[in-house]
């Protein structure tokens, strides 16, 4: 505390998030038998939304956060499949990965004016992986079944950039 004046200020707020996102360890092929082989992941739409808390720094300019929320990542997968009599051929298959989060980040703000900032932030995103399964039947009834997941937690790190504007003095 200062006299006269909070030190740190207490914001809560709700991070929605889209973009796109993909695979970023190919070692996942080792799972996939011979006769489905991965040829290549590609990048699909991703999407999130987190409840947060921030502690405002120096007049407002630096904040660290931590929230709670849910993410849908969701990317493709070209696979040559060579089961004969059933399935052969070139196949891209959608998957969708959901997981609960815990973000956590490190920011600063830099005023434009009363209102408007910009913003940027480093975070660090642990999250439990709930399924990770083929979101639509590409024509093989055994498409349908959930995939094992062998590590459940993992880390995102990333970086956010925006822009921010307060609507009032609460808000």
């Amino acid at each position: 505390w200062v006299v006269g004046q909070k030190a740190v200020q207490h914001e809560i707020g709700i991070d929605v998030a889209s973009g796109a996102s993909g695979v970023l360890y190919p070692e996942r092929a080792l799972f996939s038998p011979p006769q489905a082989r991965v040829n290549r992941w590609h990048p699909d739409q991703s999407t999130a939304v987190a409840f947060k808390y921030q502690a405002l720094l120096f007049k407002g300019r630096f904040n660290l956060g931590a929230g709670l929320g849910y993410q849908r990542k969701g990317y493709l997968v070209d696979r040559t499949w060579n089961v004969p009599g059933i399935l052969q051929g070139n196949v891209r298959t959608p998957y969708t990965s959901e997981m609960v989060m815990l973000p956590l980040e490190v920011g600063y703000r830099l005023p434009l004016n009363e209102r408007h900032s910009l913003t940027a932030d480093v975070l660090l995103i642990p999250t439990y992986q709930l399924i990770d399964l083929p979101s639509r039947d590409d024509g093989n009834p055994d498409i349908r079944a959930i995939l094992p997941i062998v590590d459940r937690f993992n880390f995102d790190m990333g970086l956010k950039l925006g822009y921010r504007y307060q609507v009032s003095e609460k808000w």
